[in-house]
């Protein structure tokens, strides 16, 4: 049985299919409390309870038996929130590429669940990631190692002679000058690369089924498969592989490890998958985190903004206490942090957040990374911070005023938050599918 509901809502059903789940929590791993919440049920009264957070996808509520399938917000105007287009959007800022992994997981240890084909997230984000992670590698050149070859040889030797071999299809046949040897060649023929490249022949299984895809990423897929040309398309890749990280190699780590997350996904079998091809499709238990997608996708706006004037990530903005999302540097410096909560659709503001900026925007450590150095200079900040969250679109008319540029900083001021000095919040608005039924086509 599967039971669909939406993101960030809360569904009352009927008891009889929910017997003895109360209190069961589905969870993103790596995230903390409240913050992981999948999905949750709870009994109240006579009725089940089930609370859907920030994550679309997948997962068990009893396995075998009752999955759940939690897919992207509907707006008023009846549309799909497009993730794909965010995620594409977010994949033209390069410095995305290596946060991708955060934004799903799977399960593969874990039974199957069964879901209408147009509703598979996982398939799309896994290729996109992995031909993105692959192009990498490509740009830096592949791995080269040393590879054991068997191989016959005319008036030379190389390596070892094999010489049962050389008597029996040489020497007996004739071929006095032909010489079987075993020796190790260095070429790009190793088992890392046949790995990719295997992976790279399913994600272009999966083009071709879907349209939408195909536009987007097959320029990727022609621009990778030239550099596998001569890699072996032996698929006893697994026995050779090394499982260790090369720091050398650091762009391969990734490429293997999402490589092999897509062959699992198939079975390691393409004729498997193309036999199973219909209106349904098996996919594992996954999670796809809408608000750090919504994190980057901003990033990809705010980068073609403003350029290199915004900090990001541990690297640039880490305070001293808490990390905020974005800080946008200049005479007039910002706070940018990014909710992605339906509650400023309706709401002026969230206190909860309005306390979490202004301690971002009272912490030395973030002072010092916006040019307030001296204790002097941070006692007079007062530091502008804006709430960036999505936007809620009502109908065709709001739908045709959608832009895709971040408004100039001279105009980021006429969002105020009344209720507070130096408190703005701004509404982006997402891609929208124009017809709820389709999530790729």
């Amino acid at each position: 049985m599967l039971v669909q509901v939406r993101e960030h809502a809360k569904w009352k059903e009927e008891p009889a299919t929910y017997q003895g789940l109360d209190g069961l929590t589905l969870r993103f791993k790596g995230r903390e409390q409240e913050e992981g919440i999948c999905v949750a049920v709870r009994e109240v009264g006579n009725k089940w309870l089930l609370k859907t957070h920030y994550y679309v996808g997948a997962g068990w509520l009893r396995p075998g038996e009752v999955a759940v399938q939690v897919q992207p917000k509907l707006n008023e105007a009846g549309r799909n929130l497009n993730h794909l287009a965010m995620l594409f959007a977010c994949l033209s800022n390069t410095e995305v590429i290596p946060h991708l992994g955060e934004l799903y997981e799977l399960d593969l240890e874990a039974p199957p669940v069964s879901l209408p084909r147009q509703d598979d997230l996982l398939t799309p984000v896994l290729v996109a990631h992995f031909l993105h992670l692959v192009s990498t590698v490509v740009r830096q050149g592949l791995r080269k190692g040393y590879n054991p070859v068997k191989r016959e040889l005319r008036g030379r030797v190389k390596g070892k002679i094999e010489v049962a071999k050389t008597l029996r299809q040489g020497v007996l046949k004739g071929r006095p000058l032909a010489v079987a040897c075993a020796y190790e060649e260095f070429s790009v023929d190793i088992p890392e690369n046949r790995l990719l490249k295997q992976a790279l022949r399913f994600a272009g299984h999966h083009l071709q089924r879907y349209p939408a895809l195909e536009v987007e990423l097959a320029p990727l897929l022609r621009y990778c498969e030239p550099a596998f040309v001569d890699v072996s398309e032996d698929d006893e890749w697994q026995s050779g592989l090394n499982s260790g990280r090369n720091s050398l190699y650091r762009s391969y780590n990734e490429a293997i490890r999402v490589g092999q997350l897509l062959l699992r996904r198939f079975g390691y079998s393409l004729r498997e998958a193309e036999e199973k091809a219909g209106d349904s499709i098996m996919v594992p238990p996954h999670w796809l985190d809408m608000s750090r997608l919504f994190e980057l996708y901003v990033l990809g706006l705010l980068r073609k903004q403003f350029g290199e004037r915004i900090l990001y990530g541990e690297d640039q903005a880490k305070a001293k206490y808490g990390l905020p999302d974005f800080l946008l540097t200049g005479e007039t410096p910002w706070i940018i942090d990014t909710k992605y909560k339906r509650a400023y659709q309706k709401r002026d503001y969230l206190i909860e957040d309005v306390r979490q900026l202004s301690g971002y925007a009272r912490d030395t450590g973030v002072l010092e990374r916006l040019g307030y150095v001296s204790p002097e200079e941070q006692t007079k900040a007062m530091i502008n911070c804006l709430i960036v969250y999505p936007q809620r679109l009502s109908g065709a008319a709001e739908l045709a005023k959608m832009v895709e540029a971040f408004p100039a900083e001279d105009q980021l001021q006429d969002f105020a938050i009344k209720q507070f000095v130096s408190f703005y919040k701004l509404a982006v608005c997402l891609p929208q599918l124009a017809n709820s039924d389709s999530t790729i086509d």
